[in-house]
């Protein structure tokens, strides 16, 4: 189900290249940065939407964002896995 995602490029930038783990609230993929000279891995993660209504993508969007704020906050730690970037596609 996973697959269609391989290969692709999420803002131009960050290509999949392997399905990593499925859960309940999402998929998460490695990918490669393309713009670093390095080419370092990285991790993707896709939110499942469930429904597209618009009280429901909202609350998922601040749900994500307080995360990724989380995540902001928290710094840098080798334990804790470093946010590169936010983004919404489709």
């Amino acid at each position: 189900m996973t697959n269609y995602m391989i290969g692709r490029a999420l803002q131009k930038r960050y290509q999949i290249v392997e399905s990593l783990a499925s859960g309940v609230f999402g998929q998460t993929f490695i990918a490669v940065d393309t713009e670093h000279p390095e080419n370092p891995k990285c991790v993707i993660k896709q939110l499942k939407v469930f429904s597209y209504q618009s009280n429901y993508l909202e609350n998922l969007r601040l749900r994500f964002l307080s995360e990724t704020e989380t995540l902001k906050n928290l710094g840098t730690h080798q334990q804790i896995p470093q946010l590169l970037s936010c983004f919404e596609e489709n």
